[in-house]
C-alpha cells in the first residue's frame, strides 16, 4: 500500500523535472520621459531579439514605467514610440536586470506646400495697387503758423512745407510736413 502512495508522487516529480517550461530571471524595466522631464503615459514599447519568437509589445503605465520579466540572457532592442516624439531605440545586453531611463525628443515636423497654377503674370496687376506702389509727390504748400481743425483734433503747422501725395482714384492718401526752422517748433 505504501508503494502505491509513493508511485504517483514519484511520477509527478519526474514530469516536473523533464518539463520544458523554464523561468528566466532577466528583466528589462524602464521609465519614459519627455525633454522637460515629465513622464510619458501610454508610450508604445517594443522589445525584439533573435531569441524571441515575436516582439513583446506593451504601453507605459500611468507613471511612464514599463517592465518585461522572464527574459533570457542576450541582446535586445527596446524601441519606444509616441505621437509627437521621435522614435527611440536602445540596445540592451542582458544578463540580469536592465533599468532604463529613456528620454524621447520632439519629432521634427516637415510641411511642404505645392501650389498648382499658372505663372504670376497677373500678380500686382490691379491698377489701383500699381498707383499706390508708384505714388509720387503732389502739390506742396509753404506754411507759417497755420492751424487746421480736423475732426476731433487741431493740427498746428509752425513753419515748413506741407506736401501731399498724388491722388489715387481721386483720393489723397497722405501728406508730409517738413519743418524749416527747428527752433520754432513747440512741444
Amino acid at each position: 500500500m505504501r508503494i502505491c502512495a509513493i508511485c504517483p508522487l514519484f511520477v509527478l516529480g519526474l514530469v516536473c523535472m523533464t518539463s520544458p517550461v523554464q523561468v528566466y530571471a532577466d528583466t528589462i524595466t524602464g521609465i519614459v520621459h519627455d525633454p522637460s522631464g515629465a513622464v510619458i503615459v501610454g508610450a508604445q514599447v517594443e522589445i525584439t531579439s533573435g531569441e524571441l519568437a515575436q516582439p513583446i509589445n506593451f504601453f507605459t503605465d500611468g507613471e511612464g514605467k514599463f517592465q518585461s520579466l522572464d527574459l533570457k540572457s542576450g541582446k535586445y532592442e527596446v524601441k519606444v514610440t509616441n505621437d509627437g516624439f521621435a522614435p527611440l531605440i536602445k540596445l540592451v545586453d542582458l544578463p540580469g536586470t536592465a533599468a532604463l531611463s529613456l528620454t524621447l525628443s520632439i519629432a521634427e515636423h516637415k510641411v511642404s506646400v505645392t501650389v498648382a497654377g499658372k505663372s504670376m503674370a497677373f500678380a500686382n496687376s490691379d491698377p489701383v495697387y500699381r498707383q499706390l506702389r508708384e505714388i509720387g509727390f503732389g502739390q506742396a504748400f509753404e506754411l507759417n503758423n497755420f492751424k487746421l481743425d480736423w475732426d476731433v483734433g487741431t493740427f498746428e503747422f509752425t513753419k515748413g512745407t506741407l506736401t501731399f501725395l498724388k491722388p489715387v482714384n481721386g483720393i489723397v492718401t497722405g501728406a508730409i510736413f517738413m519743418v524749416k526752422d527747428i527752433s520754432v517748433c513747440r512741444r
